[in-house]
Order: C-alpha cells, then sequence, then structure tokens
C-alpha cells in the first residue's frame, strides 16, 4: 500500500510541476511543526490558485515516556515524509501571507523501551521497528518573495490517533508544535 501511495503522490507532483508558469515552488528547512525536530521539505502552488502543497522528508527523535516514570525511558527514532495541503491568504503578487494547511506524516521508526531492573541494578531494553503516521494542521505566517527568501512561522496541532499505526502507543494524543522555516524560492 506505502508503494502505491509513493507512485500516485510522484505522479501528481510531476502533472502539478508541468502545469506551473509561475515561480511558485520553493525549497525550505523546517524545524519542528511536522518534521519533529528537522526536515526538508518542496512547497509549490497548484496553478492560479491559493492552494499548494507540500513533500518533505525528516528525521524524528523523540522521547514519549521520561525517566523517573517507573524507571522507564520510552523513545522513537525514524525517517518520516510529511505530505500537506495548504491556502494561502490575500494576493499571490505579495509576500505575506496567512498559510493554513492539514496533512498527514507517515514514516518508519524505531522504537525503544528501557527498564530499570531494580534488583541487579541494570537496565532492560526492548527494541521493535514500526511503521506509524500522525495528522497534523498548519497555521502560520509566510513571508515568499517570487525569487528569493522564503520564512514560515507558526504552531502544528498534531494529532496522533493512536492504534496499531499510532507514534505515540495506543491512546490518542494531541499536542500543538511550534515551528520555523528558512527557505529559498525559485
Amino acid at each position: 500500500m506505502l508503494k502505491k501511495l509513493s507512485c500516485c503522490l510522484i505522479c501528481l507532483i510531476c502533472i502539478v510541476c508541468q502545469g506551473q508558469t509561475n515561480s511558485s515552488r520553493a525549497l525550505y528547512l523546517e524545524f519542528y511543526g511536522a518534521s519533529i525536530p528537522v526536515g526538508i521539505n518542496f512547497a509549490s502552488r497548484f496553478p492560479n490558485s491559493h492552494f499548494g502543497y507540500r513533500a518533505g522528508l525528516s528525521y524524528t527523535i523523540g522521547d514519549i515516556g521520561e525517566w523517573g516514570n517507573c524507571g522507564k525511558n520510552d523513545d522513537i527514532r525514524g525517517v518520516n515524509v510529511p505530505l500537506e495541503i495548504n491556502w494561502l491568504s490575500g494576493s499571490l503578487k505579495k509576500s505575506s501571507h496567512l498559510e493554513i494547511g492539514v496533512g498527514v506524516n507517515v514514516g518508519f521508526y524505531e522504537h525503544t523501551e528501557e527498564y530499570e531492573d531494580f534488583l541487579s541494578d541494570s537496565y532492560i531494553a526492548h527494541k521493535d521497528k514500526m511503521f506509524g503516521y500522525f495528522v497534523f494542521g498548519n497555521f502560520g505566517y509566510r513571508y515568499q518573495r517570487p525569487r528569493g527568501v522564503l520564512f514560515r512561522i507558526g504552531f502544528s496541532p498534531k494529532i496522533d490517533l493512536g492504534g496499531k499505526y499510532g507514534i505515540g502507543g495506543y491512546v490518542s494524543i494531541f499536542s500543538f508544535v511550534p515551528y520555523l522555516s528558512l527557505g529559498y524560492s525559485f
């Protein structure tokens, strides 16, 4: 299924990029947001539209639990792909916009749980590999010149739906994650 989804996404991006006549593409680094904690993204506008999309590649590292929680350390690391459809306010000829979007982040992760064995004063680790996803929103300010600097700042509400492929385990998790992006428009 993931191969089919990837092929469809690549075809869609190729079709959209061929139909573009204006300089509305950008490449940028995103810190936090959907790219927790860092990722590189390609963004583009649909022809003559306030709507656009972005596709990226990011590396996630995070602590699900915390030390001191019954001697448990629970973290996750992995490579993931944030995909988003977004909308820009105002005239597209201007550089400043309100940006609103919705997307999904899918990836492959290594999940590590470490428990402290109080009897032997050592740690027991359990590692497993998993596919996971979460849904995110995007609310922020976007400054994008036709050719040149791109700057984004805002926050991304993240919703982990839980279940078998949820990142945060079998419970739903909702959080607000700020983001900052710097890049170049071409």
